[in-house]
């Protein structure tokens, strides 16, 4: 078996196409050459792509890119792990392992938020620690125990058990608007995603006290929000006094996977808001409920990975999701993290 990293040019070889399309599926080449070309838009040293090689066939990759975090208030670089797999007939001989062993000694700061148990597990044999612990949350707008009752039939019998969802059209945001207190002056407004990276200092300023965020600087928000070939999203904009005070990002509604069932949701992908404004991330997620519901656009509920104050809410694992780094600053109480990170936006 040899480990080798390719370059931009390596992956437009039939090799490589036939590798991504042995695990991807037929026909799914374009999407992901598009996907990993979009990776590298920042700069050439910023994606890394380790593949492992049976002879002249690639059977498993694991890659990363670079972005700028914040954590202590200290800027750093930290290396994000996404697309990491190894074909189905392969498992089980270590090469995931020898993968994620290798950028874990290779990249400063290897990060992961977004990953399985096995390669949670597999991470965590390579060094990497806990360094905060967030939710991965589902707020229901409209659909709730019909769903927690097909996952906890599906974790007590099959995970082959489907239930036709019960959807209650905004029942849940009618209940969770009426016992929200909210002040009257704030004025909501729709904002077009090209502005977006033009608020970059606002961003970073609401974020400025955060344990850890990664930097929204004007070239990230660009290339997360406008370059992204899949990422598709609206934003609302919270004034008061004629001075922008908070701000929300979201997804287009779309069918996704929260934990083993199939959800209609949007997802958020930004929450800020200054300090002395009043507002807290339950204000942003109920715009967004309002903003749905007043549009009349059928959904289950909203993802986020914010702690919000919201009743029902579905969080798993119950005692939150662990953020792992070999970054050496011990563990965070709290910090700033949202699904556009880590490759979880779609």
């Amino acid at each position: 078996m040899t480990y080798q990293y390719l370059s931009q040019s390596d992956i437009y070889t039939a090799e490589y196409r036939a590798f991504l399309e042995d695990y991807h599926g037929e026909g799914s080449y374009e999407q992901r050459r598009e996907r990993m070309e979009w990776y590298w838009q920042p700069g050439d040293d910023g994606f890394r792509v380790l593949t492992a090689k049976q002879g002249k066939d690639y059977v498993g990759q694991a890659c990363a890119y670079r972005v700028e975090a914040c954590i202590n208030q200290q800027p750093h670089e930290l290396w994000w792990g996404v697309d990491s797999f190894v074909l189905s007939s392969m498992r089980g001989q270590g090469i995931g392992k020898a993968l994620q062993g290798q950028l874990h000694r290779d990249l400063p700061n290897f990060s992961s938020a977004w990953y399985s148990p096995t390669n949670g597990a597999i991470k965590r044999k390579c060094g990497a620690r806990p360094i905060m612990t967030f939710p991965f949350a589902y707020y229901p707008t409209s659909c709730y125990f019909s769903i927690l009752l097909e996952l906890m039939l599906k974790k007590a019998i099959s995970n082959k058990i489907t239930l036709p969802h019960l959807r209650l059209p905004h029942l849940y945001t009618r209940l969770n608007t009426l016992t929200h207190k909210s002040d009257r002056s704030y004025i909501i407004a729709e904002l077009s995603i090209e502005e977006l990276p033009s608020l970059a200092p606002f961003i970073q300023a609401c974020l400025a006290g955060e344990p850890f965020h990664i930097i929204r600087s004007e070239q990230y928000l660009r290339w997360k929000y406008i370059a992204s070939p899949q990422t598709r999203c609206r934003a609302l904009t919270i004034s008061k006094n004629k001075s922008l005070v908070g701000l929300v990002v979201f997804s287009q509604a779309s069918n996704n996977l929260f934990v083993a069932s199939t959800v209609r949701t949007v997802k958020i992908y930004e929450s800020v808001f200054t300090k002395d404004s009043g507002l807290t991330h339950r204000h942003l997620l109920l715009a967004v409920a309002n903003y749905l519901k007043q549009h009349h656009e059928k959904i289950d509920g909203i993802q986020s990975l914010q702690n919000i104050k919201y009743r029902p809410t579905l969080v798993y694992p119950f005692s939150g999701t662990e953020l792992l780094s070999t970054i050496n600053v011990g563990k965070l109480s709290s910090g700033y993290i949202t699904l556009i990170d880590q490759d979880m936006e779609h």
